[in-house]
């Protein structure tokens, strides 16, 4: 290597030989010496010498500013001296001469040699000031990108009301409210109301119909917005985000680390964080209490949010966008012109929006969207919507009302109206002056008896969890027992740490969905399993008179009966087992079968297991985890493994969370895999790395440049570590090269979306476009396609591949749908091929398809 010195060709001074940059004016100086610029390392090292020194220049040259400095103000002292004492007596014009002038030239001279080396040296020192500050802003910027994540693609979507609003209506009951003036929002949570407005918010007992104020919240709080999530209300308005959890209130979102305060709708992303939708402002992202603008929305005042086709739908005041969750596109439509947007609802392919003028439908045909304006008279001043079933319910300063088969129907005449809240089987409708609680003719209605607890009541509005009528075990509190005081919420009880402990069996309800599957239950107050079967005994005698019935169900009185239930069912992997609530709703994340057990993660319950015909749970609130949101699931040398963004990768085999590599370890992680020897990772840019006996990551190769950014799935194939990327499959081989074997050129502008290895040591991946690959030594082979975006892919006897709502199975040489097209968006799968049946992990929860 040539180790001679560079040149710079602009100042001609001398530089390191491995410098890329001039030390002294910043000239760039690439193509200077023979050093080869193909090794990183190399590269960082030539950056960090180049800046040490660079920097000790520095110092130097500002070092030498100071001198000189000094020394021009004394030159400059001794000249204004000479000539002052040279003038003392003598008239002007008078001339120097002999040694005077002589002196007096060497002053001068003197002074301007150090004024130009002190000029020189400054425009040195400050040549690379500007380019540096961009840099710094620059990476600033990026930054706070990267750290903030401002993207919303993963927003939880919507689901199906559990209510049918067809039928007779009847009043339950009217409960008065007080100290509202206005009532923005009402939700179901844990069997009750809650209802929110500028008074606070209340909480309604339906067995008990007394109101009682929610406190905690900052003094004269403004609650714009209400939101079931799991086991928590979000409770959002001028003043930031808060959640009620038991029985405590939570800081979500504070108002000293909001950019704005005015919070007007919150919803929660399946990865742990929040939309936030303000007054004037626009839409936000939040995670980790610091919220980031997304641009596009700022101005705006947002009123609604909804998930549809794989968009989110944003409902403003003056309008409304959709877009992938980091761009939006406006509707600019005369339709939509002139008007005050108040409310939004989706369902299927059809959008209802509340104006201050009616009702806008809009529905898409094969093409493009239709939009319909209903403007009958009443409602006019639209506050609130939700439909079912292709039947819309309208809470307007009118009253309530009713929209189906194109005819409105007025169903109460309760003045300003504001919001609706709904369950299993009860529909609250909340006006300022009071909570007024209907049944509709056929729908569930929940138990005021003081044996038995009312049934769980679902998430609702635009994200709202499908629950069935189902038993229930006697609480361990009668209702009317536990509401609190006025004014008060009761303290919280210590948090208590204990091994995970399975849950009760109870009995199954048949799925309304799923041909031939069971969608058990659990009870909203777990009791042993004597009650528990004792509720079950006492529900199936109360059947028979609940059919006997059934023809005057029209015909509803305000007393409540017990609801109808169907014939206890059960299949070959749960039995007669309850499935647990939160498997039932919208929160299931990930799925995995050991061999032994099922394992399901949720995005807020922790991690639940299936064995021997109970479940177990591990949470924050039996002390297992320290963090209840799950990404992924995994099955490592025959272990099920979990990982977290909060916990990193853990090991649950022993039904125990141990560590095996912290979330610091995980910054860059892309996927993971094993065999009966390796644990190995891959990381973006392109790192291999292997776990070792040490719990410590220890490189073992890298990809080419040329896949860094699409490198997607990491497989073991003979001890050797096989990368999945969107342009095809690279292998290494004993020698450390990589082999790249494309995919065919029409299938290269799709992306990897799942991908496995199969027993014969195959490695099988599948496009965005449907494409289904197979990849043996050298060889890609195309086994098929399919007509949707592949969602997972599981090997049990045969290649099974999951659409976003259908399961396929690799058959004759091509995919052969199983079961029927669903209406949920399929999550992930597990086929259990000697008990017949495949597990689905849904947006709806857990289901089961049998195997034909």
């Amino acid at each position: 290597m040539d180790q001679s010195p560079k040149i710079c060709p602009r100042c001609q001074q001398a530089n390191f030989p491995i410098a890329e940059f001039c030390r002294h004016c910043g000239e760039p100086i690439f193509e200077m010496g023979s050093l080869s610029r193909r090794s990183m390392i190399s590269r960082a090292i030539g950056y960090i010498i180049d800046g040490m020194f660079w920097f000790l220049d520095e110092l130097g040259r500002w070092w030498e500013i100071g001198r000189l400095l000094l020394d021009l103000k004394s030159l400059r002292r001794r000249r204004s001296e000479f000539l002052k004492h040279f003038g003392a007596g003598k008239g002007d014009g008078a001339d120097l001469l002999g040694p005077d002038r002589e002196k007096l030239m060497s002053l001068s001279e003197e002074i301007s040699r150090l004024a130009t080396r002190e000029e020189f040296l400054r425009k040195r020192s400050w040549a690379l000031v500007p380019e540096l500050i961009l840099l710094l802003i620059v990476f600033v910027f990026i930054a706070g990108i990267v750290w903030i994540r401002p993207r919303t693609d993963l927003a939880i979507s919507g689901q199906d009301s559990p209510m049918v609003f067809q039928g007779g209506i009847s009043k339950f009951a009217e409960i008065p409210l007080s100290g509202f003036s206005v009532v923005t929002s009402a939700v179901w949570h844990g069997n009750q109301v809650f209802v929110g407005g500028d008074g606070g918010v209340a909480m309604i007992d339906p067995n008990t119909r007394n109101p009682a104020m929610v406190t905690g919240l900052p003094p004269g709080f403004f609650v714009r917005h209400l939101f079931s999530d799991g086991d928590r209300l979000l409770i959002a308005g001028y003043g930031g985000v808060f959640a009620l959890q038991g029985q405590t209130i939570t800081s979500v979102y504070d108002e000293a680390h909001l950019p704005i305060s005015l919070i007007n709708r919150v919803i929660p992303t399946m990865e742990g964080g929040h939309l936030l939708g303000t007054v004037g402002h626009g839409l936000f992202k939040g995670h980790n209490n610091l919220a980031a603008m997304i641009l596009g929305t700022q101005g705006l005042t947002l009123t609604g949010f909804a998930w549809m086709d794989g968009e989110l739908w944003l409902l403003h005041e003056r309008g409304l966008l959709r877009g992938d969750g980091s761009s939006f596109t406006p509707f600019a439509l005369q339709i939509l012109q002139n008007k005050i947007f108040s409310a939004l609802t989706v369902e299927k392919n059809t959008i209802y929006i509340g104006t201050n003028d009616g009702i806008i439908i809009g529905y898409r045909n094969d093409k493009n969207w239709v939009w319909t304006p209903l403007s009958p008279g009443e409602p006019k001043q639209v506050r609130d919507l939700s439909v079912a079933h292709g039947v819309l319910l309208i809470s307007s300063a009118e009253g309530l009302f009713r929209y189906f088969d194109g005819r409105f129907e007025k169903l109460a005449s309760t003045p300003n109206l504001s919001a609706l809240a709904v369950s299993s089987g009860l529909l609250a409708a909340a006006s300022p002056a009071q909570v007024t609680l209907y049944r509709f003719a056929g729908s569930p209605i929940i138990q005021t008896s003081a044996q038995t607890a009312a049934p769980a009541v679902p998430i609702v509005g635009s994200f709202v969890a499908r629950t069935m009528p189902v038993p229930q075990p006697p609480p361990v509190n009668p209702p009317g027992t536990s509401v609190p005081a006025q004014g008060s919420i009761p303290s919280q009880s210590p948090r208590q740490a204990f091994p995970p402990t399975p849950l009760p069996s109870q009995t199954p309800v048949q799925s309304a969905n799923v041909p031939n599957s069971t969608i058990p239950a659990l009870p909203e107050n777990p009791a042993s399993s004597a009650n528990s079967a004792s509720s079950a005994n006492s529900a199936n005698s109360s059947n028979s008179a609940n059919s006997s019935n059934s023809a005057n169900s029209a015909n509803l009185t305000d007393q409540a009966v017990p609801p109808s239930v169907s014939a206890p069912a059960s299949n070959a992997l749960f039995g007669s087992t309850a499935l647990p609530d939160i498997l039932r709703g919208p929160f299931v994340s990930s799925i995995v079968w050991d061999g032994r057990r099922l394992w399901v993660g949720t995005a807020n319950n922790g991690v639940w297991s299936f064995q021997n015909g109970e479940w177990s749970v591990l949470n924050t609130r039996n002390g297992g985890l320290t963090d209840d949101q799950i990404v992924s699931l995994w099955v490592l040398q025959g272990r099920p493994h979990l990982y977290s963004w909060i916990m990193g990768l853990l090991d649950i085999d022993s039904g125990r969370s141990v560590a095996v590599l912290s979330k610091d370890k995980l910054r860059d992680f892309l996927y993971v895999t094993s065999d009966s020897n390796n644990i190995m990772l891959l990381l973006q840019g392109g790192f291999i790395k292997r776990l070792n006996s040490l719990g410590d990551l220890e490189p073992v190769s890298r990809i080419p440049e040329d896949f860094f950014k699409t490198a997607r799935y990491l497989h073991l194939v003979n001890g050797q570590p096989v990368v999945v990327a969107d342009q095809g499959i690279l292998a290494q081989d004993q020698t450390g090269r990589w082999l790249v074997s494309f995919f065919p050129s029409a299938s290269r502008e799709g992306r990897a979306l799942t991908s496995l290895v199969g027993p014969d040591g195959q490695v099988y991946a599948a496009l965005s476009n449907g494409d289904v690959f197979s990849a043996s030594g050298k060889k890609i082979t195309r086994l098929g396609s399919i007509d949707q975006k592949p969602r997972s892919m599981v090997f049990a006897d045969t290649l099974w591949l999951a659409g976003t709502n259908q399961l396929y199975r690799l058959s004759g040489g091509s995919f052969v749908p199983v079961g029927p097209r669903l209406r949920e968006t399929i999550i992930g799968f597990q086929p259990i091929v000697d008990k017949r049946l495949v597990v689905l992990a849904t947006n709806f929860g857990i289901q089961i398809v049998p195997i034909p």
